[in-house]
């Protein structure tokens, strides 16, 4: 949307609340109600690549990003509020070495990256307008320096404690390195772009999540259906059954099912996709260990041999899957196995830390698959005290390729300051 339709747009929004803000203690509550938040970000990033894609070597390169959010939020009028966010991030050095450069950083990125109209009636809520939503194969993957965002309507509803009910409709789409809000997705625009710049139509999408309980026992159950118009139709099932804790220890189990077809126009060509999910794992406090495997048969000739088309988190790996890592996304390398093992632990108030290993066996053609392993590590340091909101944490990634004799290193070091 053009600023001045947003512009048009808010000042509507705005005006809806004129007759209950005209009031004395309507005004108050709207203004002194409202709160202004944001962090400070920082990034340190190296890539180094030694023959790892194409036996031949490749430069290495060293990025620093600065940047942030700063957010406004009003109080509410009869269950109304308005929010906006601001975000930044600039690369002091790109000017003088643009080839020694980070591209899924971003280049110098200023945009108001939220901009709605909130409803809350504790039961439910709705807001339309640009937002960051939270979905299995849509949302911010907020591990760069500006989050993904989106421009449409949302809404979610839960009539019991036990049950939610979502639904959205998603118009406009802002990547990580885009200021602007329009109608590609990372498949036809940015650095994952597999497809040339074509106009899409967003996407439709509908989620309900559920809790039952079975004596000590609890099955939890998401379900998920988006509609990527003129892409394909993406159906997900995720379940994952809790046990009875045994002493400090809680076992649970959990399984995953896709099913994706083509829709419309076929932008992508074929879509026929099929993503079967196992995961078996225990939590002892707040600290977890878990295996998850997941399995896509190849279909010659559709898109990715097979492989899921997921526009919005493609590149990103934030999907939902249980194989999601740093490096290689399981829904953007094709059909064929992932395997992860991956353990998270608190040392203390202050440090905690994640580990992670996978295997890719999986191929976007007919071509045998090059199998890729990739070790991770993470530690994050939350300050206390008079830093309170300071945080600060490394990720460390190493992949090999059997089909060549190279490695491939990134580090990632961010510092936040949240206020």
């Amino acid at each position: 949307m053009k600023g001045k339709h947003i512009g048009a747009m808010i000042c509507a929004l705005t005006g809806i609340l004129a007759i209950p803000v005209s009031h004395a203690n309507s005004l108050s509550n709207f203004i002194d109600g409202g709160k202004v938040s944001g962090y400070l970000r920082a990034y340190e990033w190296s890539n180094h690549d030694r023959y790892f894609s194409t036996g031949t070597p490749t430069a290495t390169n060293n990025t620093f990003a600065i940047g942030g959010q700063l957010k406004a939020v009003s109080g509410a009028v009869d269950h109304f509020s308005l929010g906006a966010a601001f975000y930044t991030s600039h690369a002091p050095g790109l000017s003088y070495n643009p080839d020694n450069f980070e591209p899924t950083l971003g280049t110098n990125v200023d945009t108001l990256g939220e901009a709605y109209l909130n409803y809350d009636n504790h039961s439910f809520k709705a807001r339309i307008g640009r937002q960051a939503i939270d979905t299995p194969f849509a949302n911010s993957a907020d591990y760069r320096m500006v989050p993904a965002l989106y421009e449409g309507a949302v809404i979610d509803y839960s009539p019991f404690h036990f049950l939610q009910l979502f639904a959205g409709r998603i118009i406009r789409y802002k990547s990580w390195t885009s200021s602007s809000f329009d109608r590609t997705n990372n498949d036809t625009a940015g650095p994952f772009q597999i497809f040339p710049t074509v106009n899409t139509e967003g996407f439709w999408y509908a989620g309900l999540h559920n809790v039952a309980g079975f004596g000590q026992q609890a099955l939890v159950s998401h379900l998920w259906f988006y509609d990527f118009l003129n892409i394909a139709h993406l159906y997900f099932v995720n379940e994952k059954l809790k046990f009875k804790q045994w002493s400090t220890f809680t076992p649970f189990v959990g399984a995953q099912y896709a099913l994706e077809h083509s829709d419309g126009r076929q932008l992508f060509g074929d879509v026929d996709a099929h993503v079967y999910g196992g995961q078996l794992g225990v939590q002892v406090g707040p600290d977890e260990l878990s295996a998850g495997v997941i399995y896509i048969p190849s279909e010659p000739g559709a898109f990715n041999h097979g492989g899921l088309a997921s526009p919005y988190t493609d590149g990103y790996g934030s999907a939902g899957l249980y194989t999601a890592n740093m490096l290689f996304p399981t829904e953007g390398i094709g059909s064929g196995t992932a395997l992860e093992v991956s353990g998270n632990y608190k040392f203390s108030d202050r440090w905690s830390g994640w580990a992670a290993y996978n295997h890719f066996d999986q191929t976007t053609s007919s071509a045998p698959a090059r199998p890729i392993n990739e070790y991770v590590a993470s530690l994050t340091y939350a300050a206390a005290g008079s830093l309170k909101g300071l945080k600060l944490m490394d990720i460390f990634g190493y992949a090999t390729q059997t089909a060549f004799q190279g490695h491939f290193v990134q580090n990632r070091l961010m510092l936040q300051y949240n206020f």
